[in-house]
């Protein structure tokens, strides 16, 4: 090739590249699932992941990885998972037995949330029921469950500055679809959040709690009523409903609770495909990411009713790793697209001025 010919490709390479036409990242995402990760550290194959809990505890109790940064030092209590109710659920039963249900739904996860918060205490009488029923859950050891636990903050708090700033965020980052949000009509981020998320029956539930179950039971019509719930696999963040289940409290107040054919699901973008899109799930635990992002972009829709949890995840990484900058040209594990834990790297990235 002639000089003159060699500069002239050099050139459009470099305007191609400047165009936008070529684009490259500074760290390569792949989607694994929780266990995946952990192997696939040990492995070698990937040089870190952003992971939920136990995973997270798992890998830095086996030595496999340490912790680069939380979730919290990402993002200080960032919102994470939800409980959110299938739109064609409330359709389908009415406005009515859909309000008497989740008002004692709630009620029961308001009481399970606190009775954790009080359990994880290691003096705490419940201390050692909440460990061997959180180590049977997610199929992990005692140890590996104290030291997961210690990263989950517990809340049934529906903050709705912080949902607001999660979805300016993934407004910004154009996790929605322009069409999309274009035929909603939508002026600003805040309008969506306000659309998503309904408080009205959580705050029944704090105004009622102190009532016995007997007495929430009479006051929300008294029949028992049956709910297919989805919840995602060996997620210790959503550890609420394992032991509301196995104390029946959900009995307590005539909820019979079942579980659909495909929970629990590997993710929250699965639970939302095949769960709520297929109409499997009425009532189902996710992180706020895939709720969100589904709602705008597919048929699959919900409505957020309260908070489960804030924070509980981390960015694990190899021990000769010890800044974002080190993962340039290496390879981050997350859970899924279009969940909470990509969302989180994205903005861990983000600040590191990286690109994934």
């Amino acid at each position: 090739m002639k000089y003159g010919n060699l500069m002239l490709l050099v050139f459009l390479l470099v305007l191609i590249t400047t165009m936008g036409c070529l684009t490259t990242t500074d760290i390569k995402v792949v989607d694994r699932d929780g266990q995946a990760m952990i192997d696939e550290l040990k492995a070698g194959t990937i040089d870190g992941f952003i992971g939920w809990e136990p995973y997270n505890a798992q890998a830095i109790d086996e030595k496999i990885g340490h912790t680069l940064m939380t979730s919290g030092e990402i993002w200080p209590d960032h919102p994470c998972c939800i409980v959110a109710v299938n739109n064609n659920w409330i359709e389908k039963v009415g406005p009515e037995t859909s309000e008497d249900i989740l008002k004692r739904l709630l009620y029961v996860h308001i009481h399970t949330t606190e009775w954790i918060n009080q359990a994880k205490q290691p003096d705490h009488t419940n201390h050692t029921h909440l460990i061997e029923t959180s180590a049977s859950f997610t199929e992990r050891t005692p140890t590996v469950v104290e030291k997961a636990l210690t990263n989950i903050k517990y809340t049934h708090q529906l903050n709705q500055t912080s949902i607001q700033q999660f979805i300016e965020k993934q407004h910004e980052y154009e996790v929605y679809e322009k069409t999309k949000w274009r035929a909603t009509g939508y002026q600003h981020p805040g309008e969506y959040a306000n659309q998503l998320t309904d408080h009205t029956y959580l705050d029944w539930a704090v105004a009622n709690k102190d009532m016995t179950p007997q007495q929430i039971l009479e006051a929300t019509g008294g029949e028992t009523h049956t709910i297919n719930l989805g919840i995602l696999i060996q997620d210790l963040h959503q550890i609420t409903v394992i032991i509301a289940m196995e104390n029946n409290w959900f009995e307590e107040v005539g909820l019979d609770i079942r579980w659909t054919a495909g929970s629990p699901y590997a993710n929250g973008g699965e639970l939302m495909r095949q769960g709520i899109y297929d109409n499997k799930v009425d009532i189902g635990l996710l992180g706020i990411a895939p709720a969100a992002s589904h709602t705008m972009n597919t048929d699959a829709k919900v409505t957020v009713v309260s908070g489960v949890n804030t924070e509980g995840s981390s960015l694990i990484v190899k021990e000769d790793i010890n800044s974002m900058e080190d993962l340039i040209n290496k390879k981050v594990a997350v859970p899924g697209a279009g969940t909470v834990q990509e969302f989180l790297l994205i903005m861990a990235a983000e600040k590191a001025g990286l690109t994934l």
